[in-house]
Parts: structure tokens; C-alpha cells; sequence
């Protein structure tokens, strides 16, 4: 069935619940690479725990149509970023084994509504997480690895209606993919002094810290952990979690990339139209 613009929904669909018709019509519009709905008009209480309820129905459709979840990621992890959006902390969400790339990838912006990309840091889990983490202590404990990340999103949302964190939520944190380096031994890394250096066509667009990431790369860590535990995932051995933008998203203009994360590695991609 296809779903008008989501005023009208309800009236159209109602057998449905509330959740199960936003629901829906975030589905419907994933499915057809269209702007996501601004969930944000219609949700009577903006509370987060109904946008990620909209979140896990996508998830769990894309699941069922044969993704598989590799991993979890943050948005919205730095001070600016919150502020604009009125928010005091992140937004969490899902990332799928199908989005992961090798650095030399090409991607092409025509395949999205808004591409943007970011560097980031990766963490693989060493063991599965049932419990919430209560400390950072704990936390580092259930690392192996770190590893150079480039996200890459989609911005996909209309113009029409001033957006909310809970929209972004509500359509998985625009979760695409992400272009992976070399796995490097936590053991060998600070990830709050990486340094990351980002380029298009050697020109410098973005520089940034790992430390931009809500001050402190093993808290965003937990938090990601326990929202997406409270989501009802089950963080397991091998799973990657990125930890939001070092330095600026940017806007996926055509051309070729470096992300240069000093004393790690380099991963380079090309964007086409």
C-alpha cells in the first residue's frame, strides 16, 4: 500500500497503531530511495523511545529482506552538533554488512537523496554485550580493535518542515555504510589524540580529533552500546560501532578523497555523480 504524506496516514490507515503507520511510511520510503517523512510533525510527545520503536520496524523489514546487522553507529556526537539540534546527546543506529567498503571504493552520489561523509573511529567488540556498561573501565574491556573509518550517509529528508533529532533516529541516523581500513590492536592506539586530516582532490575540507566525539571516544562507546541494548540488540564478538564525525560532515560532491588519520593509515575513495 502506498502512504500519503503523514498527516493524512492515520485517517487512511485505521486498523493500524499510531507507531505502526509512521512506521511504514519510513519503510516505504527507505525502500524507495525518497526523502524520509518528518516524523517529528506527527509524534504527539517528541520521546525518543518512539523514534527508535520506528527505527527497530526498519531495521527488523531490512533484516527480514536479507541485510544482515554488522555493527552500530552515532550521529550527532559533537557540541555543535547537539546545539543545533536541541538535543543533549547522540543518536544511535544500525549499520549493515552490505554498506561496508575497502578503501579504493567508489560511490555514486546519484544513488542517494544527500550524500555526506565523515571520518570517524571504528571499535570491534571482543565479546557480546548483554548488560549495560556502567564505566569506561569496562567498556575498553570489551575492544579488540579500532580501526579508520569513513562514513558515508544520506541526508534524505524533505526541506518542507524544520528536521529533529527524532526524525534522524526514526530513518536508522541515515546509516548507510562505510569504508573501512586495517584493523589496529586497541592496544596500540589513543583514540582521543587521532588526528584526522580529510581531503577532496588534495584540497583540505575537514580536519578533526577524536576527541571531538562528545569529548571522549569511550563514552560515546558505552552510550551507543546501552541505546542500542535498550533498543533490544544484542551487541556481539566482531560487531563494528562507529563513534560520530571528527571534524565536519561534508557534503558528497564528486571527486577523489583521503582520509589521513595520522600515525594509523590512509584510505582514500573517489564519489562520482
Amino acid at each position: 500500500m502506498k502512504l500519503p504524506c503523514l498527516p493524512t496516514v492515520l485517517l487512511l490507515l485505521p486498523t493500524l497503531t499510531f507507531a505502526d503507520a509512521l512506521s511504514d511510511a519510513v519503510i516505504e520510503a527507505y525502500q524507495a530511495g525518497d526523502p524520509g517523512p518528518i516524523v517529528s510533525r506527527v509524534l504527539v510527545e517528541h520521546d525518543a523511545s518512539q523514534a527508535y520503536q520506528i527505527q527497530s520496524a526498519l531495521v527488523a523489514h531490512l533484516v527480514e529482506g536479507g541485510e544482515t546487522i554488522t555493527g552500530y553507529k552515532a550521529a550527532l556526537t559533537s557540541t555543535g552538533a547537539q546545539q543545533k539540534m536541541g538535543v543533549s546527546e547522540p543518536a544511535a543506529g544500525v549499520l549493515f554488512e552490505s554498506g561496508v567498503l575497502s578503501s579504493g571504493a567508489t560511490l555514486k552520489a546519484s544513488d542517494f537523496n544527500k550524500l555526506m561523509v565523515e571520518t570517524e573511529m571504528g571499535y570491534y567488540l571482543s565479546a557480546a554485550i548483554t548488560e549495560p556498561i556502567q564505566n569506561l573501565d569496562t567498556v575498553k574491556t570489551v575492544v579488540s580493535h579500532v580501526a579508520p573509518i569513513v562514513e558515508y550517509a544520506d541526508a534524505a529528508f524533505g526541506t518542507d518542515f524544520p528536521l529533529k533529532v527524532f526524525d534522524i533516529i526514526a530513518s536508522n541516523a541515515g546509516a548507510r555504510g562505510v569504508i573501512v581500513g586495517n584493523k589496529v590492536p586497541i592496544s596500540e592506539v589513543d583514540p582521543n589524540a587521532v588526528l584526522a586530516n580529510f581531503y577532496r582532490d588534495d584540497e583540505l575540507i575537514s580536519e578533526g580529533a577524536g576527541s571531538d566525539a562528545m569529548g571522549n571516544q569511550w563514552e560515546v562507546l558505552r552510550w551507543v552500546i546501552n541505546t542500542m541494548l535498550a533498543s533490544g540488540h544484542t551487541p556481539e564478538p566482531g560487531n563494528l560501532i562507529i563513534t560520530g564525525s571528527m571534524g565536519a560532515m561534508q557534503p558528497g560532491s564528486p571527486g577523489t578523497y583521503r582520509a589521513d588519520f595520522e600515525g594509523i593509515e590512509k584510505l582514500g575513495f573517489s564519489i562520482e555523480d
